[in-house]
């Protein structure tokens, strides 16, 4: 239960003054008023505010003192509150200290839910699970289907690192992997996207960074002086481009095997901020590797995009 609001007194007074109104009630009318007659009396003076607030701003003429007539209707309005209250049997100061916390609570819950994104650098993330916005990216990739670490996985992956480092010049461009499952799959959040749905079912797209301006052509010639032995004649290269977005991001250490605690810090992390994964699963692999590389310092980038 909430502290108690310190209404008293005015309540007090508001119910000293009802008093005073019910001695004139009965005695020219024989009864006092009824609790529909006291909301007509309290809804009548609500809705004058509404003239005197006009009044107010120079649009609609009174005679008098809009400002006096504004403090005089909205101090009786509050007097009406604690007149309906009583006759309700409502306690209003512990009824308007416990609203006022829960709207608090909600408030809070809402700014720190709608909180301007940070911008966060692409091939950035910590260790603690955030929730940032990204820039637009634009790639050369490549799609597949089924669980990472198959032999035709690691093909399409060092194809396009091939042809990345004829794009970009860079001799270690850094591979990202977007995961998501076919339609018709369970639907999965972030923290258990890799524990419902079969992994051999996901679908993917194997990918590396390169210059917005690159066109079409660029790749396919790209393509063509990389000569990749990883390369064959039906695998279809695409650019391919992902929005400035909001995201929840982490940085794993460590093997690919143990990605699982550290998507339900992610996870957690977009439940407490209300929102939930908008589009493919991400993952950027800052360092590079083969089947054959030892897992347990790779630094891996597990980004959801969020709305």
């Amino acid at each position: 239960m909430t502290d108690l609001a310190n209404l008293a007194p005015a309540r007090d007074q508001a119910l000293e003054i009802r008093r005073l109104y019910e001695t004139l009630e009965q005695r020219f009318n024989g009864k006092t008023w009824s609790l529909h007659e006291l909301m007509l009396g309290f809804s009548n003076d609500v809705g004058y505010i509404g003239r005197l607030l006009l009044a107010n701003d120079g649009t609609w003429a009174i005679d008098g003192d809009s400002e006096a007539e504004l403090k005089h209707k909205l101090a009786e309005s509050l007097w009406w509150v604690f007149v309906l209250a009583e006759r309700l049997e409502i306690d209003i100061d512990q009824a308007f200290a416990d609203t006022m916390a829960t709207i608090r609570t909600g408030l809070n819950d809402t700014i720190a839910r709608t909180e301007p994104m940070t911008a966060a650098p692409h091939l950035h993330a910590p260790d603690d699970p955030e929730l940032v916005r990204v820039p637009a990216m634009t790639y050369a990739s490549i799609a597949g289907s089924g669980s990472p670490g198959t032999d035709e996985f690691y093909r399409k992956m060092a194809l396009i690192g091939d042809i990345a480092r004829q794009v970009t010049r860079e001799s270690s461009p850094v591979i990202e992997i977007q995961y998501w499952y076919p339609e018709g799959s369970t639907p999965v959040e972030i923290a258990d996207f890799y524990s419902v749905n079969p992994v051999p079912s996901l679908l993917y797209r194997i990918m590396a960074a390169v210059p917005d301006a690159t066109t079409t052509e660029d790749l396919a010639a790209a393509r063509a002086r990389a000569e990749s032995e990883a390369d064959r004649r039906d695998d279809v290269i695409e650019l391919h481009s992902t929005p400035e977005q909001d995201v929840v991001q982490i940085m794993h250490h460590g093997p690919f095997a143990e990605e699982f605690p550290t998507l339900e810090r992610l996870g957690a992390l977009a439940q407490q901020r209300g929102t939930h994964r908008s589009g493919p699963h991400h993952e950027i692999h800052l360092d590079g590797f083969t089947r054959e590389t030892p897992q347990d310092t790779l630094r891996t980038i597990l980004r959801d995009p969020v709305s």
